[in-house]
């Protein structure tokens, strides 16, 4: 009746942690007790020594469960941000080619203005490709804003890396 109400509670909520006290000492007992998930069986009557034992067990056993829990969140963590590192330099090399654009076009329309030459629509032909980019870009980052990075996961982080995408178009 013990082991099988041991399991029923087990079923409902395995991180309950259960120790068994019992003046049963068949293997068999002892066998299906760990087959369910009992984290201790003691064996009546019970000494304080053997309890603290088992307790002890239990205890460490769970700190390590614990750690390993922090390790394995702390790796995925960083599998995070090392993923947005990633989409910020994609990003940030997107820019450079617009903002050098952008750049080479300024000098040549200050130096032609600065010795009195004329603008020509040949000056003008990249304003186009510079405004395409620029909407692409404040979109990228537009859709960058509305993500919550605190609850994000990997493969959400994946899909923003390709965000970037249109920009080869």
């Amino acid at each position: 009746m013990g082991l099988q109400m041991s399991e029923d509670i087990l079923k409902i909520n395995n991180k309950i942690p259960i120790f068994i006290f019992s003046a049963h000492n068949e293997a068999e007992y002892f066998v299906d007790a760990i087959k369910i998930g009992i984290e201790g069986y003691l064996l009546k009557p019970l000494s304080l020594d053997q309890f603290l034992q088992v307790l002890t067990k239990y205890l460490d056993k769970r700190a390590l469960e614990k750690n390993h829990e922090k390790i394995e969140h702390i790796i995925h963590e960083r599998e995070k941000i090392e993923l947005i590192l990633k989409m910020v330099k994609n990003i940030s090399h997107h820019w450079k080619q617009p903002l050098t654009l952008i750049s080479a076009i300024s000098s040549g329309c200050t130096l032609k203005k600065e010795l009195g030459l004329e603008l020509t629509d040949d000056d003008f032909k990249g304003f186009e490709q510079i405004t395409n980019q620029a909407d692409i870009l404040a979109d990228i980052l537009c859709k960058l804003e509305e993500i919550d990075f605190d609850n994000i996961s990997l493969f959400e982080i994946e899909q923003i890396i390709n965000i970037s995408k249109p920009i080869y178009k």
